[in-house]
């Protein structure tokens, strides 16, 4: 799990739950942001792609999206995308 070094990912909390759920957390360098850009640009296509022309009545359903989502953008098009 990717973030910036907010106070809300840093607190102790943050970090158990996602040790429950078995992620690794990992921060943005501080002061340097170009960190970000990658997970930036792939968050703003997601949302320009699909989520903001579909609805989802389910949890399940956005996850299944989601999953095909990512198996489709990152062998075809993740390393190229401006």
């Amino acid at each position: 799990m990717h973030s910036d070094q907010g106070f809300q990912y840093q607190h102790a909390s943050w970090r158990t739950l996602l040790a429950d759920a078995g992620l690794t957390q990992s921060m943005s360098r501080r002061a340097h942001c170009p960190d970000n850009s990658v997970a930036e640009n792939l968050f703003g296509h997601l949302k320009e792609e699909m989520v903001h022309h579909t609805t989802f009545d389910t949890v399940a359903e956005f996850t299944t999206a989601l999953d095909e989502y990512i198996d489709w953008y990152n062998p075809c098009l993740g390393h190229s995308r401006a």
